[in-house]
């Protein structure tokens, strides 16, 4: 577990910094999982819940992800990937770290705007080190590696189902209302899982399919609550898609395959100080710059 939460890709750590961040993310754990809101009483879904209406869907799933009030959600993950061709076994490539910073705003006509921003640093499934490149087991040949960085983005979330306000072809078959994901609920436990499968062409024209599944778990008592604002959520996360370009693979048939687990935070200094001075040096300020607003005509 260590090894997959701290990266020590710039100055070596010493076994007391190493301790020290295990301390920090051991309290970030610890934190309580309800997040509340100011003095206005966020909505709330209403009792009996009924999972299958869409109005219901649309709610719960801004509650479950971000915060109604407004202020800003941070969803950390951590997993591996791997590349896989038919009838092989899975090859490991590199483990990562992700933060998605996510803020909700609601509109007059009921709809509510997703503002995102998002990054995956990849890393060395042995040391926790970031890498910048690696070793393809599939070609046996030095590959660098980009790491993923999602600028400031937007989608709109209506009874009709999501849809986003980015200018570029593509395909999804999540973007067809009405808005109704499929819900189990156990007692207080409750899991959605949110498909996100979708087609789009890049700028530079190559066709990219990317398969992937949300499944989230939140507590009932906590969405039903008028007084939080962001439910806790922990999440686990798989998509499937084509090799990365850098991998340089060509026509090699096989795919890239994703596994990743993570949950919901309300704080971005929550999140294990590693990684956010890692993210920092790369890319400073991607992180900590508030959402912009203002470029998107909502």
């Amino acid at each position: 577990m260590l090894r997959d939460i701290l990266l020590a890709d710039s100055p070596a750590l010493s076994r007391r910094d190493m301790l020290f961040g295990a301390a920090g993310l051991g309290a970030s754990m610890l934190l309580p999982r309800s997040i509340r809101a100011g003095d206005s009483a966020p909505p709330a879904l209403r009792e009996p819940v009924d999972f299958s209406s869409p109005e219901t869907n649309l709610l719960g799933y801004v509650r479950l992800i971000g915060d109604v009030s407004g202020k800003p959600s941070y969803g950390w993950g951590h997993g591996r990937v791997f590349g896989t061709r038919e009838n092989e076994l899975a090859k490991l490539l590199f483990d990562y770290q992700s933060c998605r910073l996510v803020e909700f705003r609601k509109l007059d006509d009921g709809s509510w705007a997703q503002g995102y921003r998002g990054l995956i640093l990849f890393t060395d499934p042995e040391s926790g080190r970031v890498i910048d490149g690696f070793r393809n087991p599939f070609t046996d040949e030095d590959n660098e590696v980009v790491h993923f960085r999602t600028s400031f983005g937007a989608s709109i979330f209506s009874v009709d189902g999501p849809r986003s306000l980015a200018e570029f072809e593509r395909e999804s078959p999540t973007e067809e209302g009405p808005f109704v994901m499929p819900w189990t609920v156990i007692g207080d436990d409750v899991w959605a899982t949110y498909d996100e499968r979708i087609a789009y062409r890049r700028p530079d024209g190559e066709w990219r399919v990317d398969n992937a599944v949300y499944r989230y778990h939140g507590y009932l008592s906590e969405l039903t609550d008028p007084d939080n604002s962001a439910p806790y959520h922990d999440m686990m996360w798989s998509t499937e898609l084509n090799w990365f370009t850098y991998m340089r693979m060509g026509d090699i048939p096989g795919h890239i395959m994703w596994a990743g687990m993570g949950r919901k935070y309300d704080r971005l200094d929550a999140l294990p100080e590693v990684f956010l001075a890692e993210a920092e040096r790369r890319y400073p300020g991607f992180l900590t710059t508030p959402i912009r607003w203002e470029e998107f005509d909502l």
